[in-house]
């Protein structure tokens, strides 16, 4: 790649993408603390990392007294699909990952077998997947539209990246250290991600670890996304965060320290061809914080970074325009619809915790602290819901109004899912069906 100034860099633009959608709806979808809703009494969330699929049901992971859990769901069909006792033995359990046939998949290690485990939509909760042989830890498991599971596998001498056909032709090893592997030139590989192409997108140290490269794997020819500086010395990134996010279109979301110490975010399908998507003193991101990147297949990237006010927020971006999809501060509805804020006003504690997630829609998921006036009162998983600017009762997205959508109104409706809202004055209620009955007579 030829030596590219850091300012025609941020103007390379090599996607076309879906308008940034606002975000105006924020539902708590599960919280703990003295405003504990969906969750045991004694439970947490702390820094997880919650997942959200296109129907905008999430999974998470959360401590209890003595157990280490996971549940899955929406607002009122949330239930907790995995409970593992650590009052005796020591049980490590990932975040998980869900895809849009609601299959839910997390590693869990300790005693026994590790591996990476599996939930269905009826809830039940069994062992999943496992290899190659000998490994120790499953690494950040990912699940495709198919039920193909990605993930890192490491082993006592190193680390492999691997994909896994659970009903079909079972493991496959994408890349290996050196220390496994004899003549590769890989010294250590950070967490991948998978896409619905069986192909992961990673970040490797070659033989030292500031050699650092971004891979996509699983294709043929695999593809070198982005090089840091150690090794093509015209790069102007000189160093990757671990984590990347990936897509079904070959995209790569990354954060970098570019060379002279900013860190950027990109966007990316080939070597050399960068769209910037936020840079720190550039428009209103001031501080990009170390939680991975997400992307959708309308090249939606969400991320968490402070704002130009020193506020904490999640953005969404697509290179042409930025918004907030959730900020430090704002005001949401609790659970019994008692007004509270994002974030913690009496120190300088983490608003939000774990990186967020985004889904088809554009919808966000994250972990975030919220507080009132005077006091912290617990932290809750909440999804901001990305604005209808095309047609409000077409809810099924099919590019009509009929009666798949008024079936579907009706089943937010009874879910009390704030997709269900057409009326002003918060809530769900008759008023709510009268408004959207009146706009599905009129249509688009």
């Amino acid at each position: 790649m030829t030596r590219a100034t850091l300012a025609a860099l941020a103007a390379t633009t090599a996607f076309a993408s879906a308008q940034t959608p606002t975000y105006s709806t924020h539902q708590i979808m599960a919280s703990t603390g003295d405003i504990l809703f969906n969750l045991p009494a004694g439970a947490s969330i702390s820094s997880v990392t919650p997942s959200i699929n296109a129907s905008g049901k999430v999974a998470f992971k959360f401590l209890a007294p003595n157990s280490t859990n996971i549940w899955f769901g929406g607002l009122a069909t949330g239930q907790t699909i995995q409970t593992v006792d650590t009052s005796v033995d020591f049980y490590l359990l990932s975040d998980p990952d869900c895809n849009d046939d609601e299959r839910v998949v997390w590693a869990q290690d300790g005693p026994g077998a590790p591996a990476v485990w599996s939930a269905v939509a009826d809830g039940s909760a069994a062992m999943y997947a496992t290899g190659p042989l000998g490994t120790a830890i499953y690494g950040s498991p990912s699940v495709n539209a198919v039920g193909q599971v990605g993930y890192r596998a490491s082993f006592s001498t190193g680390r492999a990246w691997v994909t896994n056909d659970p009903a079909g032709d079972g493991v496959r090893v994408l890349a290996a250290e050196q220390s496994i592997q004899p003549g590769s030139n890989i010294s250590y590989l950070y967490t991948p991600t998978m896409n619905d192409l069986r192909e992961v997108a990673g970040k490797m140290s070659r033989s030292v670890f500031a050699q650092e490269e971004i891979w996509i794997l699983g294709r043929d020819p695999q593809l070198l996304i982005a090089q840091s500086n150690e090794l093509d010395s015209d790069s102007p990134f000189d160093k990757f965060d671990n984590a990347v996010g990936f897509n079904n279109a070959g995209q790569v979301a990354f954060i970098t320290t570019l060379v002279g110490g900013v860190r950027a975010i990109y966007l990316s399908s080939d070597y050399g061809q960068y769209t910037e998507i936020a840079r720190e003193g550039v428009s209103d991101v001031s501080d990009i914080e170390f939680f991975h990147p997400v992307v959708n297949d309308d090249g939606l990237v969400a991320f968490r970074a402070f704002d130009g006010a020193g506020r904490r927020a999640v953005f969404v971006g697509d290179g042409a325009s930025l918004t907030k999809a959730a900020v430090e501060g704002a005001a949401i509805r609790g659970p019994n619809d008692e007004q509270l804020f994002i974030g913690r006003f009496i120190d300088t504690s983490p608003a939000f915790g774990g990186s967020p997630d985004i889904n088809a829609h554009g919808d966000v998921v994250f972990n975030a602290q919220l507080h009132d006036t005077v006091d912290l009162r617990g932290a809750a998983i909440i999804v901001a819901f990305a604005d209808d600017t095309d047609c409000a009762v077409d809810l099924t997205g099919e590019g009509d109004v009929n009666t798949n959508d008024f079936f579907q109104f009706l089943a937010y409706y009874q879910a009390q899912d704030p997709r269900a809202d057409f009326s002003p004055g918060g809530g769900i209620n008759t008023n709510d069906f009268f408004a959207f009955l009146g706009a599905y007579q009129a249509g688009c």
